[in-house]
């Protein structure tokens, strides 16, 4: 028989057993998984597109050891989260929950931004995007590093929904390591052939008319994360809640679709080369033609070229630029006139190597500009930036192997000294072209006082290719 004071013991422990109950959530471990909640609770693309983000900034071990490229502690709108509501189990011991996804906290500083593709896709501009998505991380620090043990998916109410609660436990989902795995296949990228294979193994009704749309409607680039959308919310057969649906808007068509690949590349002293390849028998025996464009909008010929073997180069006079695109259109050519007739596919458009961090608040891209090598700083807003770069300057190189005192003919200029150019997205964007044409090789270093390098673009491309490398 229990004494009164065993009693009450019992009683605290019931109780105490009853406050810790554990908190279960369906767990999402497919992109089929993530599909069927769509379907069931009407999840948001936001949060779709922040998961996305965050299984593109990890690495997986063969042990599911989550490990982050970034500071999960601040960057991506991250912040301590009590979990006060109990919306989760307490944090295992040496663990603390941190929330991520809070564009609120997207101000300049030491902090990486949510980017603009998740706060406010340009493919998706029909459909609102609040400041509701948000992803959960149980953190643990393994020496000199994060680790993530576990990742959660959740929403916060409307204001005029709270129940008591920020957070929507209808909309809260455990995440495995193995659907984070899923989704870094769809990471960015322009390989269309890599876009085709993903379509062919999560959906194979999926055309190459609908591929095409997703393509134009979000970029070669972002693609993939395009064909994820779709494969969740069927965005182009069904209605979203609101009667928001995404219809398509560009017509053309991309030649990779149809086994045929056109493209620019550089060419000599800056000029703009044209390569196609796998250009059907049936169209050189028709007639076709390339045709080089300023860019996708542009409807205005620079030069063309009448081709009658499935594979080869054309070395064009027009000043190399990003945006440049090739063309293949149907053309009837005889030894008195030519014509060039109607459009049948598109490559993509020509785009210098992407900028690289120098800190959290700039950038540094090698781009070209008639020709020319050119150097682009990305600021994101830090009126402190100029200060902080008095002593800075970014130099041309002609390898990655030169030593940083070895800059190319003395191209280079003081950071401070660059001119103001257009706006880019989050981004002030500042300026200066040397005066040496772009060619293989060439690259841009950030460096600061003493010799002291701060980041290095990629190199620029080769750009001339033999005719074996074409077949």
């Amino acid at each position: 028989m229990k004494t009164p004071r065993a009693a009450l013991i019992s009683c605290l422990l019931a109780l105490v057993a009853l406050s810790f109950e554990s908190v279960n959530y369906t767990t999402l471990n497919s992109i089929g998984d993530l599909k069927n909640v769509s379907a069931e609770t009407h999840i948001s693309m936001q949060i779709v597109l922040l998961l996305h983000l965050l299984a593109n900034q990890v690495s997986i071990d063969n042990n599911n050891k989550v490990s982050p490229s970034f500071d999960p502690t601040q960057d991506f709108g991250s912040h301590f989260y009590s979990n006060y509501e109990k919306l989760l189990d307490p944090a295992p011991y040496g663990c603390r929950y941190y929330t991520l996804g809070n564009v609120n906290l997207n101000k300049c500083g030491k902090s990486r931004k949510v980017p603009s593709y998740v706060r406010r896709p340009k493919a998706l501009k029909n459909i609102p995007m609040e400041n509701r998505a948000r992803t959960i991380l149980c953190l643990r620090h393994d020496g000199n590093r994060w680790s993530i043990h576990e990742v959660y998916l959740t929403q916060h109410y409307r204001w005029e929904e709270q129940k008591g609660s920020k957070y929507d436990s209808n909309h809260t989902f455990e995440v495995t390591p193995n659907l984070l795995r899923e989704l870094k296949k769809f990471s960015f990228n322009e390989d269309i052939m890599e876009l085709q294979k993903l379509r062919d193994q999560y959906d194979q009704n999926i055309d190459n008319r609908q591929l095409n749309n997703i393509i134009n409607e979000w970029g070669r680039r972002q693609a993939p994360l395009g064909l994820l959308i779709f494969l969740i919310f069927n965005i182009f057969k069904k209605r979203m809640n609101r009667s928001y649906v995404i219809e398509p808007t560009s017509e053309w068509q991309n030649c990779e679709l149809e086994g045929m690949s056109l493209y620019v590349v550089t060419g000599y002293d800056g000029y703009a080369n044209i390569h196609w390849n796998n250009v059907t028998q049936d169209l050189i025996d028709a007639g076709v033609a390339v045709v080089l464009f300023k860019n996708q909008m542009d409807q205005k010929k620079q030069t063309y070229k009448h081709i009658r073997e499935s594979s080869g180069v054309f070395y064009t006079s027009v000043p190399l630029n990003d945006g440049l695109q090739v063309r293949l259109h149907r053309s009837e050519s005889h030894w008195l006139w030519s014509n060039v007739m109607e459009e049948l596919c598109r490559g993509p458009e020509f785009q210098s190597p992407d900028a690289v961090p120098v800190t959290h608040y700039a950038q540094l891209q090698l781009f070209v500009r008639n020709g020319y090598s050119c150097f682009r700083l990305y600021i994101d807003d830090c009126d402190e930036w100029k200060m902080n770069f008095k002593k800075s300057w970014v130099a041309l190189y002609s390898s990655d192997k030169e030593s940083t005192h070895d800059y190319r003919y003395y191209q280079w200029q003081w950071v401070t000294k660059f001119e103001q150019g257009p706006r880019s997205e989050d981004y002030e964007t500042f300026e200066y072209c040397t005066r040496s044409t772009v060619e293989a090789q060439l690259q841009a270093r950030f460096v600061s006082e003493n010799y002291h390098e701060e980041a290095r673009t990629p190199v620029w491309p080769e750009g001339v290719v033999s005719q074996q490398d074409l077949k």
